[in-house]
């Protein structure tokens, strides 16, 4: 578990590893998000429940998926939850049921347990319900307290789930809305209504008109960046046609290129706005 400093896992401000059983692993991953999430009180008769800035319940149920979804025949499989300035990332060794997909996984669907026995149990113990319904409480939560839907990802060989931070949205919407109000021509050329290094290649192809989304790749990209961190800071699941979208088109269009051209599906892969 760890709170790190901005977007990327370039510095933290506190890091853990816990061992327990999944009682003592579900507390103290719920311990950690009230470590460092924002909170709030509300009187309720006569308490007074705390509220954290992404609702508990969604927290909960993803936490409680991930440690008993994870994959448990690899030695080094672990749950991992990790707290950005815009963003809460729950993630777990393992993949999707063969079944569900990162888009599908919100539709009305069945209960696909990858533990069956540990499933069970939490299903005894009333920690897990057994008919696919988790996910839609997430969803409704989120939206409850005007969050976007969480978001699905999985690259084959783990799943993980992000959920946006109030903070990021406001400042998204503002964004938006600031630009939408005084800038009127999208192209690259024209408005350069993004905060681009000004040593960016501006003469590139400037007849093809990028998207809003597209434009933020290449503000974000001022320096080296995975495919997986540039669909998480604009907000898109990491899925097949997304990083066609949003960064191979780039690619092949010349704005973007890889920081290991020689093999371009390494692991290690990044991609950075073309310079002069």
């Amino acid at each position: 578990m760890a709170k790190f400093q901005g977007i990327e896992k370039n510095a933290f401000i506190d890091n853990m590893r816990v061992k327990g059983n999944f009682f003592e692993l579900l507390d103290a991953g719920m311990s950690f998000f009230f470590k460092h999430l924002s909170q709030s009180g509300v009187i309720k008769g006569l308490r007074r429940e705390e509220q954290l800035e992404i609702p508990v319940e969604a927290l909960r149920e993803a936490l409680t998926n991930a440690l008993c979804h994870r994959l448990l025949d690899s030695p080094s499989g672990s749950v991992g939850i990790s707290i950005f300035d815009d963003r809460v990332e729950i993630e777990n060794t393992g993949h999707l049921p063969n079944e569900l997909t990162p888009e599908t996984i919100k539709l009305p669907h069945r209960s696909y347990p990858q533990n069956p026995i540990i499933a069970d149990t939490l299903f005894m113990t009333a920690f897990l319900e057994s008919w696919g319904t988790g996910v839609n409480r997430m969803v409704e939560a989120c939206k409850a307290v005007g969050l976007p839907e969480p978001e699905y990802g999985t690259d084959g060989l783990f799943v993980w789930i992000t959920f946006k931070r109030p903070h990021a949205v406001a400042n998204s919407d503002t964004n938006s809305d600031t630009n939408s109000d005084t800038n009127s021509d999208t192209s690259l050329d024209t408005g350069l209504d993004i905060s681009l290094d000004t040593n960016l290649d501006t003469n590139l192809d400037t007849k093809k008109k990028l998207s809003d989304k597209q434009k933020e790749v290449l503000a974000f990209c001022v320096v080296p960046r995975s495919s997986r961190e540039i669909l998480v800071h604009i907000g898109v699941t990491n899925h097949t046609r997304n990083r066609d979208r949003f960064v191979n088109y780039l690619v092949d269009e010349g704005y973007l290129e890889r920081t290991i051209p020689d093999v371009p599906n390494s692991p290690q892969q990044k991609y950075v706005a073309k310079k002069k």
